[in-house]
């Protein structure tokens, strides 16, 4: 994946995927490739533990934003 997949920086996107197919990885490394500064995640309440808990293993694999972590 690269910058012209997701648009020109700062105007955010939505991506419609289906299930399995790598929505959480996705969410908290393009932050980063994009560079934005202030990137919101929002999850539902129900799977709040589960996105902390994916965030810290994968920090250690991936660049995720730092102010996602």
């Amino acid at each position: 994946m690269n910058r012209a997949e997701f648009g020109e920086q700062g105007r955010g996107g939505f991506f419609a995927v289906s299930v399995g197919k790598g929505k959480s990885l996705a969410s908290y490394t393009i932050p980063t490739m994009m560079g934005v500064q202030r990137p919101l995640l929002m999850v539902q309440a129900n799977l709040y533990e589960k996105t902390r808990r994916e965030l810290a293993e994968w920090s250690y694999s991936f660049r995720v934003h730092p102010r996602l972590q």
